[in-house]
């Protein structure tokens, strides 16, 4: 019986790992899987604020979005510059907040406006042919004070090594460092237009024209930036016998306000303004 109880435990799910080293296990970085830094799409600082300055209401946003410019890149460089972004221990909070505004504002002009383009996953996109409209799930995480919607996801390491738990049971793990890049807005900026309730945005279209968009669905978003500009968080989660993954997690919160949003088919919008 003692016996079947060890095995048991051995088996389950709460047993954490711990790293065995090997020879045939170094940690390092695996080849079969190499995350692509974030390209620049060919414009600089310069040439964006060119192309955003002068922006009006958000019907002006929607009749220039199919040629806008996407600062993601832009924003996922300036995030990644550390020196910029942190505050040296020898500077008062109100030297770094006078920092801080001058570094973005060389980043992407005054006033600090993002266009920033956000992917929607085809799966959360599906048709009513009998409504004919489509149906878009909602994309937005909920904090304490704030709303959330991913802007970025990279891999920046990974490798693997052999875990062990307490009762030496064996797997290879694989371990993951990656960063979550996201903007930061107030509690009931978006709404769906199907209401708080339903969580699901109706957009209007023909059965073809909803056929390009689940092809190429994306959120065009217009946000002002704003302090604090930048917060990090970093979270760790171990590896376990049924799920040998390792995962240290750093999320890069950019505190924003909308101001304008439409969802986009390719560069086509299909949307009126989802944003207050």
């Amino acid at each position: 019986m003692r016996l079947g109880v060890v095995a048991l435990l051995a088996s389950s799910v709460s047993i954490g790992l711990t790293a065995v080293p090997t020879a045939a296990h170094a940690g390092g970085p695996d080849p079969a899987r190499k995350p692509a830094k974030p390209e620049h799409q060919g414009i600089s600082a310069s040439d964006y604020v060119d192309a955003v300055t002068g922006l009006g209401n958000c019907n002006d946003f929607a009749a220039k979005a199919g040629v806008l410019p996407d600062a993601t890149a832009l924003l996922v460089e300036a995030i990644s510059d550390t020196k910029g972004t942190t505050k040296d221990e020898f500077e008062t909070t109100a030297q770094f907040g006078a920092r801080q505004t001058e570094f973005w504002k060389s980043r992407l002009g005054d006033p600090l406006h993002l266009v920033i383009r956000v992917p929607v996953p085809a799966y959360k996109v599906s048709y009513d042919a009998d409504r004919a409209v489509a149906l878009v799930k909602y994309m937005v995480d909920w904090s304490v004070d704030h709303h959330e919607i991913e802007f970025y996801n990279h891999d920046l390491s990974n490798g693997h090594y052999v875990g062990t738990n307490a009762y030496g049971v064996q797997a290879d793990v694989t371990s993951i460092h990656a960063v979550k890049g996201e903007l930061a807005f107030p509690l009931g900026q978006i709404i769906a237009e199907g209401g708080d309730v339903s969580n699901v945005f109706v957009i209007p279209m023909s059965p073809d024209s909803a056929r390009a968009f689940k092809a190429q669905p994306s959120l065009l978003l217009l946000a002002s930036l704003e302090p604090p500009y930048l917060d990090e968080r970093s979270s760790y989660s171990g590896a376990t016998i049924d799920e040998p993954i390792s995962l240290s997690l750093t999320r890069k919160n950019v505190h924003v306000r909308l101001r304008c949003g439409v969802f986009m088919s390719g560069r086509q919008v299909v949307s009126s303004n989802v944003v207050r």
